[in-house]
């Protein structure tokens, strides 16, 4: 049963990390590097604990990124990261240390105060509080053989901080034949949240564990479950084939019982046949949400659910393709309404729905599918020289296949052309000419054999100084003249 479960849990765990980050936003590779000492309420230290190292930002699920030690007679532990091991960001890679440790009540701290260097606090083990946890049917029936396990805690910044995967599957248990869990790791009044996953009943996360008051026993009741059978509807069953739903239903008390779990949310994660159909077994009845892995793109499922699902009863989700619409129009310069080609055209729907872009051709136009929902365009010229000043909107009804969109313009352009030489007078190629306007870049172009060059910029920006780039360094030059533009590169910046 155990094992079972637990393969279940990892599977979820699993699902999580499917989200990909987006293309050039991967996170660095970076060392960690904490050290520091653990002692028990009497100053001693303790041998054999068990510390582990956890992100302090996880985007999606429990962090499952750890690096463990075990410390050694003096109580003193260090941990680093293996080489090439990936870390979150600066400013998330420091995160938190867990230190859990046989008749001692878990102990938590910001990994920061333990880096490489600084003279760290020794981390001070309290005595646990005993008490249990009762997991009990609809009918207040006690149910043995469930998995319980801490979901997440607050630390002593008021922080909610959820456990990683190896700290919960250290304090997790199983109930015995009274329907009970000993939990005998954390401190009096620590405000820990937790998870019942049950074969029969579902998943069931814990909801405001910060506001509860723990006494000798805590009752987490499972609700009774409902049945959810799924379908696609449109010409391409198939369109949603492999999509992960999150589905969720929520109940909450308004009144708080002592030592009773009053806000519970079922939860279940299930994907998409090729058939288009998916079956969740068992929901606890409540408010109804369903999430997809899809959310704001294009190729997202519509979902229509009821609001809420009943005890025994079945209920139908039905997921439907998005409704889009090609929209179309031209980008065209302001004052004269020439076209602009090759400019890159962004339309939004809102927030919750992904931007779609596209470029104009060379007679400026552009076609671009989006969410048949009220959007809005904005235009860009090549080399993000101009913008647009104004956004355009276009109202997409429904049942509306094409939009034509009112013209959208860009300030004018203009060309400065001239010469770059050196200080006798020979061309200077191959190197990047950049126009300045009160020291901000805007415009470049690079010298030819000749060397001439051709920056475009906007046509109401004065350009009065420019800097040039050999070899990705910057030189400064001199105006020799402006009619016609000739550019000196000055003698102490030439390379040699």
């Amino acid at each position: 049963m155990r094992g079972l479960l637990r393969t279940f849990l990892l599977g979820l765990a699993v699902a999580g990390l499917e989200s990909s980050p987006a293309p050039g936003h991967s996170p660095p590779t970076a060392m960690l590097r904490v050290a520091g000492r653990v002692v028990d309420s009497e100053q001693t230290p303790v041998a054999g604990a068990w510390v582990c190292w956890s992100p302090g930002h996880v985007i999606d699920g429990r962090p499952t990124l750890t690096v463990e030690a075990e410390t050694n007679a003096e109580g003193r532990f260090e941990l680093s990261s293996p080489d090439g091991r990936e870390l979150p960001p600066e400013s998330d890679q420091w995160g938190f240390l867990w230190v859990v440790a046989s008749d001692h009540a878990l102990a938590i701290s910001p990994a920061y105060d333990f880096r490489e260097g600084a003279n760290p606090p020794a981390m001070r083990l309290s005595p646990p509080a005993p008490f249990r946890l009762c997991v009990v049917d609809p009918d207040e029936r006690p149910r043995a053989g469930e998995l319980v396990e801490p979901l997440h805690v607050v630390n002593p910044e008021r922080q909610m901080v959820d456990f990683p995967r190896k700290v919960c599957d250290r304090l997790s248990g199983i109930t015995d034949a009274n329907g009970e869990h000993r939990v005998n790791c954390f401190r009096r009044g620590e405000r820990v949240g937790f998870r019942v996953v049950s074969e029969q009943f579902g998943i069931y996360d814990e909801i405001g564990a910060e506001a509860r008051e723990v006494d000798s026993l805590v009752t987490i009741p499972m609700r009774a479950p409902a049945r959810l059978d799924g379908m696609t509807v449109g010409d391409n069953v198939k369109a949603f084939a492999g999509l992960r739903l999150r589905v969720t239903s929520y109940v909450s008390s308004p009144t708080p019982i002592l030592n009773r779990v009053t806000d519970l949310l079922s939860q279940s994660e299930v994907v998409v046949g090729d058939d288009g159909r998916f079956v969740v077994p068992s929901i606890g009845a409540g408010t109804l949400s369903v999430l997809t892995r899809r959310e704001g793109r294009l190729d997202n499922a519509v979902v229509t659910a009821p609001r809420t699902v009943s005890p025994g009863h079945t209920a139908t989700i039905v997921l439907g393709p998005e409704p889009t619409t090609i929209f179309r129009g031209t980008v065209v310069t302001e004052g004269t309404n020439e076209p602009v080609a090759d400019a890159t055209v962004t339309i939004s729907a809102g927030q919750r729905f992904a931007m779609q872009t596209t470029a104009t051709d060379s007679a400026g136009r552009y076609s671009v599918t989006s969410f048949a929902r009220n959007s809005e365009l904005r235009a860009i010229s090549r080399g993000q020289i101009v913008e647009c000043r104004e956004s355009v909107e276009a109202n997409a009804a429904p049942g509306m296949k094409v939009v034509e969109c009112p013209p959208i313009k860009l300030p004018p352009v203009r060309s400065i052309r001239g010469q770059l030489v050196d200080t006798a007078g020979a061309p200077v190629s191959g190197a990047e000419v950049i126009g300045l306007e009160v020291a901000i870049h805007h415009g470049k172009g690079t010298s030819s054999t000749k060397g001439e060059f051709e920056l475009v910029t906007a046509a109401d920006r004065a350009i009065t100084d420019y800097i040039v780039h050999i070899d990705m360094e910057p030189r400064t030059v001199t105006v020799q003249s402006r009619d016609p533009l000739v550019l000196v590169l000055d003698e102490k910046t030439k390379s040699d």
